[in-house]
């Protein structure tokens, strides 16, 4: 949107004008901003700001230019207010501003307020959308619209930290004690463990406004706010973080470009970071430079965060890690449609989709999902993954007990691994326990279906780890599986599996002396796969090996290039109904009942 400032008439006091009857419109230059690049505009551009904090409706307008600060400029806005500043890409030069500590200090500092605290009363069950609280006299005085936040000393992480339970909640109604919200709790809350404060939250926007920064502090931070707009914004420089979204209900930042965001051995460096928000979307950004182009979790949980369309490109010292990064106390967050070299979730529920992704981490994966909590839902699907790192896996799930402070097993309710193109040198899909004592690990429901991998120095699909993991159910299938040297799909010993099910698949390897598909499990059915290996190479090539008690039903498979159909360990029952020309037979070192 583009103003004439001059058509909107200058009020007498030379200070404000009036764009309509309800909106305050303030320019810096009316406050002594020169905007020349020389003149220290600290203190004007603090007093523009100040002047919107005294009108519920107002905007700032900037002329076009380059506005010196020698100070951080930070302003509160009321419960409520409508913000909006229109920056015409001008430009704030914040270059002599250091910080005694990383990350304590925003050039541009803008919000509402955590205000009154008052304690949980009842015990609040999950989507349940009452609760009491302590409003009596000398209490809060809170109202319908008001917006609160519970916050939880239940799950604490106590490597990050942060916590995995609290949210914000928008009040519908009051009466004497008891609240009614708009829309039910995510968690469960205990009143002993629970603090409810009310918050000020004004809607706020910002557009084409510059930041030049040289620290490692952050570019423009956003605190306590609701129906958030960041556009057309560019920051640079700014090491911590470039833009930083925090407590925030409903808000998108896009077209925005994020430039030299990288500090030496900062553990934050975030291009975007969207902290303990809900209903935020990043979309149609380009961020380079950075540590994690995009990250997304606070120190109360993240909800329904969406990045869509950016270009992330971190920075390359950055060998290890991923440019979209989502931490473990996210509840829903989607991934789509984005370039970048690497994703990382933790999240409880989220979607990985049609990202073209570059994979040039030195160790785990290009697409990596990593649980220390129950998980309800994880879906990967139609991406293309290319993994340019020798040890780089395509796609990696894994689990990891003992960061929570209470005990608890890693269960995720159901994984689907749909239609991605994965070419890697390492595994192109991994799903293992993070280490040793990553033990109580369990996945109950696994879809790997419609997928191309292809994988030049190890397995294709691959279950294992240092620790044992169970699932209930496994189903692959219609996927083309290429392995070089390897078995195109493991499961090794040690796993447990209710059902294996291998369906409609092109399964490929050109190893000599292995096997296509080794598998561990109770029962496993393997049928109308093409199945082809490499007998040339003279070795004992085998199609299928099982190692386990209980029952392998194979049928309806096409098998060549292979010497043996498959080699028995252990196994109580093989059950054949493939076509078997020539000599291929069976290696049956278990002495299992063979029914054919």
């Amino acid at each position: 949107m583009s103003v004439a400032l001059g058509s909107l008439g200058l009020g007498a006091s030379g200070l404000t004008f009036r764009a309509s009857p309800r909106t305050t419109v303030v320019t810096p230059t009316a406050f002594g901003a020169v905007g020349d690049g020389k003149a220290d505009d600290t203190l004007a551009l603090q007093a523009a700001f100040a002047e919107l904090a005294r009108h519920p409706d107002s905007q700032l307008w900037f002329s076009p230019g380059t506005y010196r600060i020698t100070a951080p400029l930070q302003q509160a806005f009321p419960d409520e207010a409508r913000i909006v500043i229109y920056g015409q890409h001008a430009r704030i030069d914040a270059r002599e501003i250091a910080g005694a500590r990383p990350g304590e200090t925003a050039m541009v500092q803008i919000g509402g307020a955590r205000l009154d605290r008052t304690g949980l009363e009842n015990q609040v069950q999950k989507n349940e959308d009452t609760l009491s609280a302590r409003l009596g006299e000398g209490g809060p005085k809170w109202g319908r619209g008001s917006v609160i936040l519970l916050t939880s000393t239940e799950l604490f992480n106590q490597t990050r930290p942060y916590y995995y339970k609290g949210e914000i909640c928008r009040v519908k109604a009051i009466e004497e004690s008891k609240i009614e919200l708009a829309s039910g709790v995510f968690d469960h809350y205990e009143p002993s463990l629970t603090s409810v404060f009310h918050l000020a939250m004004p809607y706020v926007e910002v557009h084409d406004l510059q930041i030049e920064a040289d620290a490692n502090q952050i570019g423009l931070a956003i605190e306590y706010a609701q129906g958030v707009v960041v556009s057309g914004c560019r920051v640079r420089g700014a090491r911590y973080t470039g833009i930083y979204l925090n407590y925030i209900q409903g808000g998108v930042v896009t077209s925005c470009e994020i430039a030299d965001a990288w500090h030496i051995g900062t553990g934050t460096s975030y291009g975007i970071k969207v902290g303990s928000c809900q209903d935020v979307t990043v979309t149609g950004c380009n961020i380079r430079e950075a540590r994690h182009c995009l990250s997304a979790g606070g120190q109360e949980p993240a909800r329904n965060i969406v990045f869509q369309n950016n270009h992330c490109l971190k920075h390359k010292s950055e060998t290890k890690l991923v440019s979209i990064d989502s931490h473990e106390n996210v509840e829903l967050i989607t991934i789509k449609d984005n370039t970048c070299n690497g994703i990382s979730v933790g999240a409880r529920s989220a979607e990985i989709l049609d990202n073209s992704v570059f994979g040039e981490s030195e160790s785990g994966g290009a697409i990596n999902a990593y649980y220390s909590d129950r998980t309800d839902y994880l879906l990967i699907r139609g991406n293309k993954v290319h993994c340019k790192g020798a040890n780089t896996i395509g796609v990696w799930i894994t689990g990891e007990r003992g960061l929570l402070n209470s005990p608890t097993e890693v269960t995720i309710d159901r994984v689907i691994i749909d239609a991605n193109e994965v070419r890697s040198t390492a595994s192109s899909l991994q799903i293992e326990p993070r280490n040793g004592s990553s033990t109580n690990i369990s996945i109950n429901d696994i879809v790997v279906t419609n997928n191309t991998f292809l994988s030049q120095r190890a397995c294709g699909f691959v279950v294992s780890g240092a620790a044992p993991m169970s699932f209930g159910t496994i189903s692959i299938s219609g996927n083309s599986i290429t392995s070089v040297n390897y078995d195109s799909i493991l499961i090794r010993d040690g796993t447990e599996i209710n059902l294996t099910t291998i369906s409609q698949n092109v399964i490929e390897g050109n190893r000599s002396n292995g096997y296509l598909i080794s598998l561990s499990g109770i029962d496993v059915v393997i049928t109308g796969n093409d199945i082809s290996g490499n007998v040339r190479g003279g070795g004992l090539s085998r199609s299928i090996y099982y190692s386990n008690s209980g029952q392998i039903t194979s049928s309806g498979n096409t098998i060549t290039g292979v010497r043996y159909d498959a080699e028995l360990v252990r196994a109580r029952r093989y059950r054949s109904g493939n076509p078997r020309p020539g000599a291929r037979a069976i290696l049956n070192t278990a002495g299992a009942e063979i029914a054919e």
